[in-house]
């Protein structure tokens, strides 16, 4: 079974990443230790299965739109504060 691609807008702490790797997951680091801007988050969510984002990423209704394809999106906080329907018209 193929897992879809795991994509990190910001590299997270510890040995997370290298984990999922040991592990055969396709993991996609964004390289710069920056926020990305919502036209490059847009951009790099699309076609992918997963996203990890930090409490700073700021995940709007566009962003939701090109994750379509999207199972899981995790944030450092609850997960309902990033899926909330009210916020991103999910």
């Amino acid at each position: 079974m193929k897992i879809p691609l795991i994509y990190i807008p910001r590299a997270i702490p510890g040995n997370a990443v290298s984990m999922m790797r040991e592990n055969n997951f396709d993991v996609e680091v964004n390289p710069e230790d920056r926020l990305l801007i919502r036209e490059e988050l847009i951009k790099n969510v699309k076609g992918k299965g997963s996203v990890i984002c930090q409490m700073a990423d700021r995940i709007d209704r566009e962003i939701m739109k090109a994750a379509a394809n999207i199972t899981a999106m995790i944030k450092g906080e609850k997960a309902s504060d990033c899926l909330n329907p009210e916020i991103y018209g999910a």
